[in-house]
């Protein structure tokens, strides 16, 4: 169904890299748009974040989009997992391995819809409907993100040690197969040099020292270095909950001003014209309320703040 793309809520979603949007509106724009957007009964946006900024940018005033009752099993399943991805707080590792599964409920996905449009066959080469392209599109991340997630999984099944690593590092040193060996018996041996995070080359190098130590020698050093790595990220930690907190207010405060002026009188009377009874008005009722309290403690608390003096806050460090 056609959905006007002012009533959407997209609300407060977490994506670091939202792509190439102008060229997914191109590819929209030429072929048409080969997977809905997903809403619930009140508007709220489930999946399909990028397809949406793509209408947006191409001006549309309307989206296609489906509800969660109209999904089969294999899509509710792959919407299923990219909520979970979204709540957990992940490991780079553990990011890319959910990546690849995402994308292989996907491709699933993109098999069973044999009505997509553009499946037909072309000049001599059948057009692939769950080519990694249209997986990539489908679960709304760049290409060249997921292709590097697939090649993150494949280095740490490879050499199960470099899952401590970042991403690139982890690719990267999977490439010389030498090295990856050398460091992975390197953290058997010495676990805390993975618990450190410590580089590839500096893991290597530093077993190598510490062989040639006395035991209480190295196991002094490795606890320090431990140590010092986890004061290191708890300041850290607490550092980012707080800018992330700040992040999330203003995002708040943003919404609240875009709201001005849109709910007009014609539109709430569209809104109320076209739900099917009384238990969809009446869930709405309670998750608009749920919105103004949240509204009305932040205003509570703002003006408390005014009543006493001022605070000066550092910036980060």
């Amino acid at each position: 169904m056609l959905t006007p793309i002012k009533s959407i809520n997209i609300g407060t979603r977490i994506r670091e890299d939202m792509g190439d949007i102008a060229g997914l509106a191109e590819s929209i724009n030429a072929r048409g748009l080969l997977h809905p957007i997903i809403i619930d009964e009140a508007g709220n946006l489930i999946a399909g974040h990028r397809r949406l900024e793509a209408h947006k940018l191409l001006k549309r005033d309307e989206v296609e989009t489906r509800t969660m009752g109209d999904l089969t099993e294999k899509e509710k399943r792959l919407i299923e997992l990219e909520e979970n991805t979204k709540r957990k707080a992940l490991t780079e590792f553990e990011a890319s391995k959910n990546l690849v599964e995402l994308a292989d409920a996907a491709k699933e996905v993109l098999k069973e819809d044999i009505s997509l449009p553009g499946n037909e066959k072309s000049m001599g080469r059948p057009h692939k409907p769950d080519s990694e392209e249209k997986v990539a599109e489908l679960i709304g991340v760049p290409q060249p993100t997921l292709s590097q997630a697939r090649s993150h999984v494949a280095a740490v099944e490879k050499f199960p040690a470099l899952a401590a690593l970042g991403k690139k590092e982890a690719i990267r040193t999977a490439k010389e197969p030498d090295k990856a060996e050398q460091y992975q018996k390197a953290v058997e041996e010495f676990p805390a040099l993975k618990e450190a995070k410590v580089p590839v080359d500096l893991a290597i190098s530093g077993a190598e020292k510490l062989r040639s130590v006395p035991p209480e020698v190295a196991k002094s050093t490795l606890d320090k270095l431990v140590d010092d790595d986890r004061k290191y990220e708890e300041k850290q930690r607490l550092i980012d909950a707080q800018y992330r907190d700040v992040s999330i207010i203003h995002g708040l405060l943003t919404s609240a001003v875009k709201m001005r002026g849109v709910a007009t009188d014609e539109r709430i009377q569209n809104w109320i014209d076209t739900r099917r009874d009384r238990a969809e008005i009446e869930l709405s009722i309670g998750q608009l309320q749920g919105g103004i309290n949240e509204l009305e403690k932040l205003k509570s608390k703002m003006q408390e703040t005014l009543k006493g003096p001022r605070r000066v806050v550092s910036g980060r460090e």
